[in-house]
C-alpha cells in the first residue's frame, strides 16, 4: 500500500477523531473528509491521474494534481474568509448591544442613586 494511501487514511480517521469530539464542525470537516477519500482514491489507483489529465488536455500528469490542490486551497481559504467576515459581523454586533446595555444599567443605576440622595 502507497504511503499515501496510509497518510490519506490516518487523515480521515483523525478528521472523524475531531468531529466526533466536536472540535471541527461538520461544515468545516466535510471538504477534509473529501480531500482525504480523493487523495486516497489517486494514491490507489495512480493511473487515474493521467487518465484525467489526458481527458482534460493536461499534457504532464503531476500538473493536474498541482492545479487541484491550488484550487481546493484557494476555495478554503475563501471559505476561512467568509466566516471571519460573518463572525466580524457578529462581534460588531455583540459590542454594541453591551455597550447598549452598559449604558441603560448606568442610567438605572445613576436614577437609584438620585433616588437615594433624595430620600436622605
Amino acid at each position: 500500500m502507497p504511503l499515501f494511501a496510509i497518510l490519506a487514511g490516518c487523515l480521515l480517521v483523525y478528521i472523524i477523531h475531531l468531529v466526533r469530539r466536536r472540535n471541527l464542525g461538520l461544515e468545516h470537516s466535510l471538504v477534509w473528509i473529501l480531500l482525504g477519500i480523493v487523495g486516497m482514491a489517486f494514491s490507489l489507483f495512480p493511473n487515474g491521474v493521467t487518465i484525467m489529465a489526458n481527458l482534460l488536455g493536461i499534457k504532464y500528469a503531476p500538473n493536474l494534481a498541482f492545479g487541484l490542490a491550488i484550487a481546493i486551497l484557494a476555495i478554503i481559504v475563501l471559505q476561512l474568509t467568509l466566516w471571519t467576515s460573518l463572525l466580524s459581523a457578529r462581534v460588531i454586533k455583540v459590542i454594541q448591544c453591551l455597550g447598549l446595555s452598559s449604558d441603560i444599567s448606568d442610567r438605572i443605576n445613576l436614577k437609584e442613586d438620585l433616588k437615594k440622595k433624595e430620600e436622605e
